[in-house]
């Protein structure tokens, strides 16, 4: 049996036929690396959690969007703290109906 989590996966299509990103593929993104040593341990957010006394938020991509962005800016000591709930309801991520890949980028 499979249990629905919530994530709804629309199918993946290449470049041509309007794909933003197929994944493992070569972006030629280039930049300076702001943390050679690969560690962010220092400077992740608060632990904020998804799955509050057993009711699920569906909300995996929005906090996990705030976390990357939340552990960026630690790094540069700019102190925030996100809400997630906001970016979920903005994206029209319920408990009843969740992410796809590109939502809360994308609402």
């Amino acid at each position: 049996m499979i249990i629905n989590r919530g994530l709804i996966i629309p199918p993946i299509t290449n470049r041509e036929e309007g794909a933003e990103h197929i994944f493992g593929g070569l972006s030629g993104v280039s930049g300076e690396v702001i943390n050679p040593s690969g560690d962010w341990t220092a400077y992740l957010p608060e632990k904020e959690a998804q799955n509050k006394n057993g009711f699920e938020t569906q909300g995996c991509t929005a906090y996990g969007l705030h976390n990357a962005l939340e552990t960026l800016l630690n790094f540069k000591k700019v102190k925030v703290n996100f809400s997630d709930r906001y970016l979920c309801i903005c994206a029209d991520v319920t408990p009843k109906k969740g992410p796809t890949r590109t939502r809360p980028r994308k609402p």
